[in-house]
């Protein structure tokens, strides 16, 4: 019977090590940075802050013209409102957001370069370990293509309207867009 070289069963330690890692991590609430994902790290993003400072979504759009540099990059787009930062991980769920949005839904307009609106009504939420605008434990809510076709990848956003059916208190708002799913 021949044995393995050490190596090859050293680099399979690694992996299954790695793997344990990553799984007790998000056990634990705790995410890995899109860093430690060779997937993510190779991904287009394109993210513009549109207001770095708290506001009031309401049900009179807010709107956001012109903007440099905002571009589809791929599938999911979304104009993200930022809710709370500075929550644990293992707070940062679906109920959090709709408690912070109090009933509320999110709706956008996003103008192209070509005058063309397109309607994001399609409302989700994502909780980030280091967030767009905070530094920690950042809870947003964001309004994504509510119908097909998607935004053409490669597409300039000429302006964004934000608003809510009853007030929402928001950290900020950011267009994001990626390629990465």
């Amino acid at each position: 019977m021949r044995q393995r070289p050490l190596s090859s069963s050293v680099s399979c330690l690694m992996k299954v090590f790695t793997s344990c890692s990553f799984a007790i991590l998000a056990l634990t609430g705790c995410a890995p940075s899109d860093e430690d994902f060779p997937a993510l790290r190779n991904a287009k993003n394109n993210v513009v802050v549109l207001s770095q400072g708290a506001l009031a979504i309401s049900p009179e759009p807010t709107k956001f013209a012109p903007i440099a540099g905002a571009e589809v990059v791929g599938r999911d787009s979304g104009v993200c409102v930022v809710l709370a930062s500075g929550v644990p991980g293992e707070e940062g769920d679906q109920s959090d957001v709709l408690r912070l949005l109090g009933g509320a839904e999110l709706r956008a307009v996003v103008v192209t370069s070509d005058g063309t609106d397109h309607d994001f009504n399609y409302q989700g939420s994502s909780w980030a370990l280091r967030g767009k605008l905070c530094p920690t434990g950042e809870l947003t809510a964001c309004a994504h293509p509510s119908s097909l076709p998607l935004i053409a990848a490669g597409s300039k956003i000429h302006s964004v309207s934000i608003s809510s059916t009853s007030p929402v208190h928001a950290l900020g708002v950011y267009w994001s867009s990626t390629d990465a799913f």
